[in-house]
Parts: C-alpha cells; structure tokens; sequence
C-alpha cells in the first residue's frame, strides 16, 4: 500500500500537457505506519488512500437473516473482496459476532435458537451450535488468509438461557451460572478460531468480565472507555482502539 500510495499522492494531473506530472524528482520515501493495525468500517479504495490497512467484514456472509438476498455475500462476493482488497494493500478481517449478535442465524438454523420465542444468544446447550461455528471457520480460512478473526463476544444478554428449561438444566448439569456459560461460549469458540489458525479478536466485554481466561493471543477491541487500552496491555494482550469519546475529540 505505501509505494503505491505515495506516488499516487504527489501526482498532479497538468490539464494542458495532459499528463500526469510527477514533480521534484527524484524523491527518497522513507514512511512506516506508527501502528500495525490501521482500519476503518469504510471501502477499500477509500482506506487505500486513507493509508488504512485493515477492512473489518461484517458477518452478513451467507446469512439468511440478512434484509433482503441482495444484502447477503457468498463466498464468491467475499473472495472478490479479498482479492480487490490485496491489490489495494487492504487486509480484510471478517467478523462472526457470538454469542449474543447471531439471532438471524435461526433464520436458517432454527435449532440454534434456545426456543422459538427466546432467540439469543446462540442455544449453549447444544453441540451443534458449536459444529455450526467450526463449520463457518472452516469455510472463512479459504477465503480470508488475514490472521486476524473477530468473534465478537460483546452485548450478551443471557436472560434465554435462564428462562428455556433445556437450556438451564444443561447450564445446572454442568454446574455453571448464566455469567459462567457465557465464558465457556467465548472461550469454545476461541478454541475453534486458534484450530483454525486465527488469531481471536473479541470486543471488550469478555476482557471486562473474565479477561484472565482468555487465550493469551487475544486482541482486545475497545468500543467504549478508555481505561481499557491500558488494562488491556498490562495484562499482556493487545488492543484495538476504536473508542468513541476518544477519537471525536
């Protein structure tokens, strides 16, 4: 992205001679990025020029809970991506937001609803929650070669699991409170994301709520307060900023 970038943006087009200009030759470039990790939730052209590194993917990806069928991506759309991305020296990062962002999955899968009138977080109680994740890890790692994949993890309300009797017993069987079954969802689907050779990046709340639990290659996606950067590095993981307060001052 940096050659290609610098020479963009000392070009001047001279409408007389028709030309694009490349003036104060020769130049000697020397640019690196403060950070590794760079991105905004825009297009790759857009964060090309921007000198942004990182397009985030939301996980509309094959969903048939998207609004409408032109809404959706296949693998196709999302391998077209991938490759308009790397000639632009973007990396594209998908994210599949578990357990608590997933209700349009049901659409689909109704089996990973806890009932039909509780719909989220994902039904904890059943292996085939868990098959269905690494299914779609499975399916993520040939097309996204970026070793960063976001889980999500954030906004888990686990009032389904208390009131859908299946659920509870499974919750009681295997001796673990609401708070309890919430971490066991983002530590398993952490493991499936490390089996397939990802790095797992999560939103703040599971470093809020049981940070020492999480695998230590964790990158910590900070959406609110700034405190938690710096609890994030001394705790020895990483951290990604994209805190509101801060950056609209």
């Amino acid at each position: 992205m940096g050659p290609y970038e610098d020479s963009s943006q000392i070009c001047t087009y001279n409408a007389v001679e028709r030309a694009v200009l490349l003036q104060g030759c020769p130049w000697n470039i020397f640019d690196e990025p403060r950070f590794s990790y760079r991105g905004l939730l825009i297009g790759c052209l857009a964060l090309a020029c921007c000198r942004r590194g990182v397009l985030p993917f939301g996980d509309s990806i094959v969903s048939k809970g998207s609004y409408s069928i032109s809404q959706r991506y296949n693998l196709d759309d999302a391998k077209a991506i991938v490759k308009y991305a790397r000639l632009r020296g973007i990396h594209v990062m998908p994210e599949i937001d578990v357990p608590g962002h997933a209700r349009s999955w049901g659409v689909g899968y109704p089996e990973l609803w806890p009932s039909e009138n509780c719909k989220t977080p994902l039904d904890i109680s059943k292996n085939f929650t868990f098959e269905v994740i690494d299914g779609i890890f499975s399916d993520l790692s040939k097309v996204f070669p970026f070793e960063l994949l976001h889980i999500g993890g954030d906004e888990v309300n686990t009032r389904c699991w208390e009131i859908t009797e299946p659920v509870n017993d499974w919750l009681r069987k295997h001796n673990l409170t609401p708070s309890q079954g919430y971490e066991f969802f983002v530590l398993q689907v952490q493991k499936l994301a490390l089996k397939h050779g990802y790095v797992p990046v999560n939103w703040q709340e599971p470093f809020e709520k049981f940070g020492p639990s999480l695998s230590r290659k964790t990158i910590v996606h900070n959406w609110w307060g700034t405190q938690i950067p710096p609890n994030t590095v001394s705790s020895g993981l990483k951290s990604i900023v994209s805190e509101q307060f801060s950056w609209s001052h």
